[in-house]
C-alpha cells in the first residue's frame, strides 16, 4: 500500500481491486459509485474500504443496483437486425393497413393481440398508441419526402382546394396535380388544414403557406377550384375580391381551372330538363318505395328470380346530384326487368310506377 508522507492514498492497485471506488478531491478521499458515499482512507487504507463495503447503506445500494436495469434495456436500437428488423417491418405494414383501410387506431388494440397469438410473434406490439406514432413519425415523413422528390423533378403543377365542413370545423384539403415521366399525371395531397373561415384572403394564405413548405412556388401554373364567387368572382371572372385574382397578382399568367364535375353536372341538368320525364324523381320514388320495407324487398327478390335477374339493392340519392344520381340510376337499370314485372299492372302500387314501366 502506498503512503505519501505517512498518509494512505488511493493507488492503482486499490483501483483494480475495487473498481467501483474512485478518487475524489484528494488522493486520500474516495467516492463509492454504488452508494454514492464519500469517505477517507487516510488512516488505514484498505481497512477503511472493507468496513464500508460491509455497511448496511452500501449493501442496500448494491442490492438495488443488481435487481434493476438501465433504461437502455427498454429502448430499441436505431440499427435493427434479424428478428427485430422483421418485427419492425410487420408493425409498419400493419400501421399502413390501418390507415389505408380507414380503420380507427382503437381497432389496433385487439388486432395486435390476435396477430401476436395467431402468428406466434411474441414481440409484435402495435396497438393504438404505437400505430399512431408509426403513422405520424415514420410513414408521414417518408411520404412527404417522396412527394418532395416528385415535385422537384416536375416542371409545372396545378394547385387545388375546396372547403369541407365537419361540424363546426372547416377543413381545407390542398392538393397538387402534376405530370411525372414515370407514372404520368399524379394528384397528391400536400396539406390538410382547418381554418376559421373561407374568405379569399384566408384561402390564398393557406395555399401560399403549403407551397412555401415544399418550396415549389415558382412552378405553379394553374389554380383549380369550384366555380364559386369566392374562387373566381362572377361568371366572367371579373372582380378583385376572389382567390384567382389575388393569386394572379402573385403569379402572373396563372390559369384558372373551374370544377369539371360541376360543369358537367350543370350541363346534364339542363339537358335532363328537356326530357319528357324526371329522372331525379324516378330515382327518389323507387328508392323510397323499398327503403325500410322488408316485405316489399322480399317480394322484389322473388320477382327477380322469376325473370332470371340477379337482385341488386337500390342505392339512395345524394343531395350532390353528380355524386349520387348516376349510382342510383345504375342500380335501377341493373334490375330493370325485375322492377318492371314488380310494378307493372299491379293496382296496389301507385299509378306513377305503372306509367314509368
Amino acid at each position: 500500500m502506498s503512503r505519501k508522507l505517512g498518509v494512505n492514498i488511493f493507488n492503482e492497485k486499490l483501483r483494480k481491486e475495487f473498481s467501483f471506488i474512485k478518487k475524489a478531491k484528494t488522493e486520500s478521499d474516495v467516492l463509492c459509485e454504488v452508494c454514492n458515499t464519500g469517505f477517507s482512507i487516510m488512516h488505514s487504507g484498505r481497512r477503511d474500504i472493507e468496513p464500508h463495503i460491509k455497511s448496511k447503506n452500501h449493501q442496500n445500494a448494491l442490492h438495488a443496483a443488481t435487481s434493476s436495469h438501465t433504461l437502455n434495456r427498454y429502448l430499441k436500437s436505431s440499427t435493427l437486425t434479424g428478428t427485430d428488423a422483421h418485427i419492425a417491418a410487420c408493425e409498419g405494414v400493419w400501421a399502413f393497413h390501418v390507415i389505408s383501410s380507414n380503420h380507427s387506431f382503437r381497432s389496433a388494440d385487439c388486432a395486435s393481440k390476435i396477430i401476436r397469438s395467431c402468428f406466434a410473434m411474441s414481440k409484435f406490439s402495435c396497438a393504438r398508441t404505437k400505430c399512431e406514432a408509426i403513422a405520424t413519425g415514420v410513414l408521414a415523413p417518408f411520404v412527404l419526402q417522396e412527394l418532395q422528390k416528385d415535385l422537384n423533378d416536375c416542371h409545372f403543377f396545378t394547385i387545388l382546394t375546396d372547403a369541407s365542413n365537419h361540424g363546426s370545423t372547416k377543413m381545407f384539403p390542398i392538393l397538387v396535380r402534376f405530370f411525372s415521366e414515370k407514372d404520368g399525371v399524379k394528384v397528391k395531397v400536400i396539406d390538410l388544414v382547418d381554418a376559421y373561415g373561407e374568405s379569399s384572403e384566408i384561402i390564398v394564405n393557406l395555399l401560399n403557406s403549403a407551397m412555401n413548405k415544399l418550396n415549389i412556388n415558382k412552378k405553379l401554373v394553374a389554380f383549380c377550384g369550384d366555380n364559386a364567387a369566392c374562387n373566381f368572382g362572377n361568371v366572367n371572372r371579373t372582380g378583385t375580391n376572389n382567390v384567382f385574382y389575388k393569386l394572379k397578382q402573385l403569379y402572373p399568367g396563372l390559369i384558372g381551372v373551374g370544377c369539371a364535375a360541376h360543369i358537367v353536372h350543370n350541363t346534364l341538368k339542363k339537358a335532363c330538363d328537356k326530357m319528357p320525364f324526371d329522372v331525379e324523381m324516378i330515382a327518389v320514388k323507387i328508392y323510397s318505395h323499398f327503403y325500410l320495407f322488408t316485405v316489399r324487398v322480399a317480394k322484389l327478390k322473388k320477382v327477380c328470380e322469376s325473370v332470371d335477374v340477379e337482385y341488386k339493392k337500390q342505392i339512395g340519392y345524394s343531395k350532390t346530384r353528380f355524386l349520387g344520381l348516376l349510382s342510383s340510376v345504375d342500380s335501377i337499370l341493373r334490375i330493370f326487368d325485375g322492377l318492371k314485372e314488380y310494378f307493372f299492372g299491379r293496382s296496389q302500387h301507385p299509378k306513377f310506377f305503372a306509367t314509368i314501366f
